[in-house]
Protein backbone atom coordinates (compact mmCIF):
# COMPACT_ATOMS: atom_id res chain seq x y z
CA UNK A 1 0.00 0.00 0.00
CA UNK A 2 1.34 3.39 -1.02
CA UNK A 3 2.20 6.46 1.51
CA UNK A 4 -0.52 8.96 1.76
CA UNK A 5 -0.66 11.91 -0.27
CA UNK A 6 -0.55 15.20 1.68
CA UNK A 7 -0.98 18.73 0.32
CA UNK A 8 0.58 21.39 1.79
CA UNK A 9 0.53 25.40 1.38
CA UNK A 10 0.31 27.27 -1.62
CA UNK A 11 3.27 25.15 -3.64
CA UNK A 12 1.30 22.07 -3.32
CA UNK A 13 4.00 20.27 -1.69
CA UNK A 14 3.47 16.86 -2.19
CA UNK A 15 5.01 14.48 0.71
CA UNK A 16 5.76 10.78 -0.42
CA UNK A 17 9.29 10.10 1.54
CA UNK A 18 9.83 6.76 -0.40
CA UNK A 19 13.28 6.13 -1.73
CA UNK A 20 16.83 7.40 -0.44
CA UNK A 21 18.13 9.24 -3.85
CA UNK A 22 18.18 13.13 -3.79
CA UNK A 23 17.47 15.00 -6.94
CA UNK A 24 19.67 17.77 -6.79
CA UNK A 25 21.03 18.06 -10.90
CA UNK A 26 24.66 17.56 -11.56
CA UNK A 27 27.20 19.46 -13.94
CA UNK A 28 30.37 17.22 -14.81
CA UNK A 29 33.21 20.12 -15.67
CA UNK A 30 32.76 22.95 -13.30
CA UNK A 31 34.73 25.53 -12.86
CA UNK A 32 33.96 27.70 -9.54
CA UNK A 33 36.60 30.32 -9.28
CA UNK A 34 37.58 32.44 -5.61
CA UNK A 35 38.73 36.02 -7.00
CA UNK A 36 38.82 34.80 -10.48
CA UNK A 37 39.86 36.30 -13.46
CA UNK A 38 37.26 36.86 -16.56
CA UNK A 39 37.74 34.03 -19.52
CA UNK A 40 39.37 36.07 -22.30
CA UNK A 41 39.36 39.37 -21.16
CA UNK A 42 41.98 41.40 -19.65
CA UNK A 43 40.18 42.83 -17.02
CA UNK A 44 40.37 41.19 -13.24
CA UNK A 45 36.86 40.42 -12.10
CA UNK A 46 36.76 39.70 -8.37
CA UNK A 47 34.11 38.49 -6.82
CA UNK A 48 34.17 37.78 -2.75
CA UNK A 49 33.38 34.36 -1.88
CA UNK A 50 30.88 34.22 1.00
CA UNK A 51 28.92 31.07 2.02
CA UNK A 52 25.17 32.04 2.43
CA UNK A 53 23.97 28.73 3.76
CA UNK A 54 25.35 25.24 4.97
CA UNK A 55 23.03 22.72 6.23
CA UNK A 56 21.63 19.27 5.79
CA UNK A 57 18.88 17.27 5.11
CA UNK A 58 18.14 13.18 5.12
CA UNK A 59 19.43 13.45 1.74
CA UNK A 60 22.60 15.30 1.56
CA UNK A 61 24.63 18.15 2.52
CA UNK A 62 24.13 21.26 0.52
CA UNK A 63 25.87 24.84 0.61
CA UNK A 64 24.89 28.16 -1.31
CA UNK A 65 28.17 30.19 -2.41
CA UNK A 66 28.02 33.54 -3.99
CA UNK A 67 31.13 33.21 -6.14
CA UNK A 68 32.52 33.25 -9.50
CA UNK A 69 32.01 30.51 -12.28
CA UNK A 70 33.07 30.28 -15.65
CA UNK A 71 34.36 34.07 -15.07
CA UNK A 72 30.60 34.87 -13.86
CA UNK A 73 29.71 36.09 -10.96
CA UNK A 74 27.08 33.38 -9.58
CA UNK A 75 25.32 31.59 -6.24
CA UNK A 76 26.02 28.24 -6.36
CA UNK A 77 24.36 25.08 -4.68
CA UNK A 78 26.89 22.60 -3.95
CA UNK A 79 26.00 19.40 -2.58
CA UNK A 80 27.46 16.65 -0.70
CA UNK A 81 30.78 17.05 -2.95
CA UNK A 82 33.36 19.74 -4.10
CA UNK A 83 31.17 20.61 -7.51
CA UNK A 84 28.71 22.69 -7.77
CA UNK A 85 25.14 20.83 -8.46
CA UNK A 86 23.48 24.11 -9.92
CA UNK A 87 23.45 28.00 -10.24
CA UNK A 88 22.55 31.10 -11.41
CA UNK A 89 24.32 33.62 -13.12
CA UNK A 90 24.48 37.25 -11.21
CA UNK A 91 24.95 38.73 -14.73
CA UNK A 92 22.81 40.73 -17.52
CA UNK A 93 23.66 37.51 -20.46
CA UNK A 94 20.41 35.42 -20.45
CA UNK A 95 22.65 32.21 -21.42
CA UNK A 96 22.05 30.07 -18.26
CA UNK A 97 24.73 29.01 -16.21
CA UNK A 98 24.94 25.18 -16.79
CA UNK A 99 25.38 23.92 -20.22
CA UNK A 100 22.60 21.37 -19.34
CA UNK A 101 19.84 23.71 -18.22
CA UNK A 102 20.47 25.60 -21.58
CA UNK A 103 19.70 22.43 -23.63
CA UNK A 104 16.66 21.60 -22.00
CA UNK A 105 15.60 25.45 -22.08
CA UNK A 106 16.31 25.73 -26.18
CA UNK A 107 13.85 22.15 -26.24
CA UNK A 108 11.53 23.58 -24.55
CA UNK A 109 11.55 26.73 -26.81
CA UNK A 110 11.48 24.58 -29.93
CA UNK A 111 8.95 22.48 -28.77
CA UNK A 112 6.71 24.62 -27.25
CA UNK A 113 5.16 22.44 -24.92
CA UNK A 114 1.57 23.32 -22.68
CA UNK A 115 3.03 21.73 -19.82
CA UNK A 116 6.06 19.88 -18.39
CA UNK A 117 7.00 17.96 -15.62
CA UNK A 118 10.68 18.13 -14.26
CA UNK A 119 11.92 15.26 -12.32
CA UNK A 120 14.25 16.49 -9.91
CA UNK A 121 14.69 20.40 -9.01
CA UNK A 122 17.89 20.75 -7.63
CA UNK A 123 18.38 24.51 -7.19
CA UNK A 124 15.42 24.92 -10.03
CA UNK A 125 17.17 26.84 -12.35
CA UNK A 126 15.55 25.10 -15.45
CA UNK A 127 11.83 25.63 -13.52
CA UNK A 128 12.65 29.40 -12.90
CA UNK A 129 13.26 30.53 -16.27
CA UNK A 130 11.18 27.99 -18.00
CA UNK A 131 8.46 29.92 -15.43
CA UNK A 132 10.01 33.92 -16.58
CA UNK A 133 10.04 32.62 -20.65
CA UNK A 134 7.33 31.16 -21.45
CA UNK A 135 3.80 32.75 -19.31
CA UNK A 136 2.23 30.36 -21.11
CA UNK A 137 3.45 27.05 -19.77
CA UNK A 138 2.31 24.90 -16.89
CA UNK A 139 5.34 23.28 -15.02
CA UNK A 140 5.28 20.83 -12.42
CA UNK A 141 8.69 19.71 -10.04
CA UNK A 142 8.90 16.93 -8.26
CA UNK A 143 11.97 17.09 -6.14
CA UNK A 144 12.83 14.51 -3.22
CA UNK A 145 14.01 16.94 -0.42
CA UNK A 146 11.63 19.21 0.71
CA UNK A 147 15.01 21.25 2.22
CA UNK A 148 15.76 22.18 -1.74
CA UNK A 149 12.45 23.22 -2.45
CA UNK A 150 12.82 26.04 0.69
CA UNK A 151 16.57 26.81 -0.36
CA UNK A 152 15.24 27.81 -3.66
CA UNK A 153 12.90 29.61 -2.56
CA UNK A 154 15.19 31.48 0.00
CA UNK A 155 17.99 31.74 -1.75
CA UNK A 156 16.98 31.28 -5.71
CA UNK A 157 13.71 33.09 -6.28
CA UNK A 158 11.61 30.16 -6.92
CA UNK A 159 7.97 31.58 -7.03
CA UNK A 160 4.90 30.78 -5.22
CA UNK A 161 2.79 30.52 -7.92
CA UNK A 162 0.00 27.68 -9.12
CA UNK A 163 1.10 28.01 -12.65
CA UNK A 164 4.89 26.53 -11.08
CA UNK A 165 3.69 23.63 -8.62
CA UNK A 166 6.45 21.51 -6.51
CA UNK A 167 5.49 18.26 -5.50
CA UNK A 168 7.83 16.59 -2.64
CA UNK A 169 8.47 12.51 -3.51
CA UNK A 170 10.35 10.57 -5.89
CA UNK A 171 9.34 10.98 -9.35
CA UNK A 172 8.53 7.07 -10.30
CA UNK A 173 6.24 7.07 -7.63
CA UNK A 174 4.74 10.18 -8.81
CA UNK A 175 3.91 8.89 -11.63
CA UNK A 176 2.45 5.85 -10.35
CA UNK A 177 -0.46 7.97 -8.62
CA UNK A 178 -0.90 10.65 -11.09
CA UNK A 179 -3.24 10.25 -14.76
CA UNK A 180 -1.88 13.46 -16.18
CA UNK A 181 0.19 13.42 -19.60
CA UNK A 182 2.70 15.76 -20.53
CA UNK A 183 3.80 17.85 -23.77
CA UNK A 184 7.34 16.81 -22.42
CA UNK A 185 8.97 15.52 -19.09
CA UNK A 186 12.35 15.98 -18.17
CA UNK A 187 14.49 14.46 -16.22
CA UNK A 188 17.15 16.22 -13.82
CA UNK A 189 17.81 14.24 -10.94
CA UNK A 190 21.29 12.89 -9.77
CA UNK A 191 22.61 10.84 -6.72
CA UNK A 192 25.96 12.34 -6.47
CA UNK A 193 27.13 12.30 -9.85
CA UNK A 194 24.62 9.23 -11.19
CA UNK A 195 21.09 9.30 -12.04
CA UNK A 196 19.30 6.99 -9.71
CA UNK A 197 19.17 3.81 -11.57
CA UNK A 198 15.16 3.51 -10.87
CA UNK A 199 14.83 6.43 -13.04
CA UNK A 200 16.61 4.56 -15.83
CA UNK A 201 14.73 1.40 -15.55
CA UNK A 202 12.63 -0.11 -18.45
CA UNK A 203 9.33 0.02 -16.33
CA UNK A 204 10.02 3.57 -15.34
CA UNK A 205 10.88 4.66 -19.10
CA UNK A 206 7.41 3.33 -20.00
CA UNK A 207 5.54 5.28 -17.15
CA UNK A 208 6.99 8.50 -19.17
CA UNK A 209 5.76 7.16 -22.29
CA UNK A 210 2.31 6.32 -20.66
CA UNK A 211 2.27 9.88 -19.43
CA UNK A 212 3.53 11.45 -22.77
CA UNK A 213 0.72 13.65 -24.99
CA UNK A 214 0.68 11.76 -28.26
CA UNK A 215 3.89 13.95 -29.81
CA UNK A 216 5.85 14.22 -26.53
CA UNK A 217 9.09 13.73 -25.61
CA UNK A 218 11.10 13.02 -22.70
CA UNK A 219 14.43 14.37 -21.97
CA UNK A 220 17.48 12.97 -19.36
CA UNK A 221 20.56 14.74 -18.23
CA UNK A 222 23.25 12.21 -17.00
CA UNK A 223 26.64 11.86 -17.28
CA UNK A 224 28.76 9.51 -19.10
CA UNK A 225 31.80 8.44 -22.07
CA UNK A 226 29.87 7.44 -24.98
CA UNK A 227 32.21 5.34 -27.32
CA UNK A 228 33.01 1.98 -28.83
CA UNK A 229 33.08 0.60 -25.48
CA UNK A 230 29.74 -0.95 -24.56
CA UNK A 231 29.46 -1.17 -20.85
CA UNK A 232 29.17 2.27 -20.63
CA UNK A 233 26.04 4.23 -19.31
CA UNK A 234 25.11 6.26 -22.39
CA UNK A 235 24.92 2.46 -23.83
CA UNK A 236 22.52 1.45 -21.42
CA UNK A 237 20.25 4.58 -21.73
CA UNK A 238 20.07 4.64 -25.43
CA UNK A 239 19.30 0.91 -25.87
CA UNK A 240 16.74 0.95 -22.84
CA UNK A 241 15.18 4.26 -23.98
CA UNK A 242 15.11 2.87 -27.62
CA UNK A 243 13.47 -0.39 -26.46
CA UNK A 244 10.54 1.63 -25.85
CA UNK A 245 10.83 4.97 -28.16
CA UNK A 246 10.34 5.23 -31.92
CA UNK A 247 12.69 8.18 -31.88
CA UNK A 248 15.86 8.74 -29.87
CA UNK A 249 18.43 11.21 -30.01
CA UNK A 250 21.35 12.39 -28.15
CA UNK A 251 23.47 15.64 -27.51
CA UNK A 252 26.29 16.75 -25.83
CA UNK A 253 25.46 19.41 -23.24
CA UNK A 254 28.41 21.45 -23.76
CA UNK A 255 29.12 21.39 -27.88
CA UNK A 256 32.72 22.48 -27.61
CA UNK A 257 33.72 19.64 -25.29
CA UNK A 258 35.93 16.86 -26.18
CA UNK A 259 33.32 14.09 -27.83
CA UNK A 260 33.64 10.46 -26.60
CA UNK A 261 35.06 11.87 -22.99
CA UNK A 262 32.64 11.54 -19.78
CA UNK A 263 31.02 14.61 -19.76
CA UNK A 264 26.76 15.97 -19.41
CA UNK A 265 25.00 14.14 -22.14
CA UNK A 266 21.18 14.81 -23.14
CA UNK A 267 19.20 12.25 -24.60
CA UNK A 268 15.63 12.62 -25.76
CA UNK A 269 13.40 10.16 -26.30
CA UNK A 270 9.82 10.33 -28.22
CA UNK A 271 7.29 8.51 -31.15
CA UNK A 272 6.88 11.56 -32.71
CA UNK A 273 9.66 13.29 -35.06
CA UNK A 274 12.53 15.18 -32.61
CA UNK A 275 13.43 17.87 -34.13
CA UNK A 276 14.47 20.96 -32.49
CA UNK A 277 15.39 24.40 -34.23
CA UNK A 278 16.51 25.91 -31.63
CA UNK A 279 19.08 23.69 -30.22
CA UNK A 280 22.70 25.10 -29.98
CA UNK A 281 24.74 21.21 -30.18
CA UNK A 282 24.47 18.79 -33.14
CA UNK A 283 23.32 15.22 -32.52
CA UNK A 284 25.69 12.54 -31.87
CA UNK A 285 25.65 9.64 -34.15
CA UNK A 286 24.12 6.85 -31.94
CA UNK A 287 27.29 3.84 -31.70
Amino acid sequence: MSSPITWIGSLDVWRHHHRADHGQSSQHYPHAEDDASSHGSPIIMRLKRTVLYNGSSPYGHYRIIDTMYDGRPARLLYGDGNSPQSGVARDDDPELLFDYNQRFLEMIKSRRPRNILVIGGGGFMLPIAAYHLFPDLAIEVVEIDELLVQLSRDFFDLPDDPRLLVCVGDGADFLMTTKKRYDMIIIDAFSGYTVPPHLVQRDTIRQYRRHLTKTGIVAINFISEYKQRRERLAHEVVASFSEVFQHVTMYQSDPHYTRGEEQNLVLAASDGVLHFDYLQSDEIELL
